[in-house]
């Protein structure tokens, strides 16, 4: 098991300093590292040698215990070492890479989401 300390949602600031707004609120967007993790599950890289119904159970038992993922800072993530590895593989060196849509203007700002993972412990935190 591993156990992610979970940071604060970053804000999405381009490399020229414009604020993203979200479509949908018109408020500055961020990234959690729960919607990081989910959006590594689309990367090639996660199902690495798995086909089929093997590779669409194990993003569904990720993606599982990702969505108990808290947003707040300091919360604990759990994650089955085998999900650790393969999501900590789709971050640090993506198939789909950071080159598509608004990834190559704002990939900088979830640097510290790819060090959550990174830094992932094998032990629980003495609070958790």
């Amino acid at each position: 098991m591993r156990f992610l300390t979970i940071p604060a949602p970053v804000p999405l600031v381009d490399l020229f300093g414009t604020v993203l707004i979200e479509q949908t609120t018109g408020k500055p967007a961020t990234m959690s590292l729960k919607n990081f993790l989910l959006g590594r599950l689309t990367d090639p890289k996660f199902i690495a040698g798995k086909k089929g119904l093997e590779g669409s159970i194990i993003v569904l038992e990720a993606k599982q215990r990702i969505d108990k993922f808290s947003d707040e800072a300091g919360a604990i993530g759990e994650l089955e070492d085998e999900e650790w590895r393969r999501l900590k593989d789709a971050a640090v060196e993506p198939d789909s890479d950071y080159n598509q849509g608004e990834w190559p203007r704002i990939r900088h700002c979830v640097v510290p989401l790819i060090q959550a993972i990174v830094e992932a412990k094998t032990t629980p935190p003495a609070s958790a």
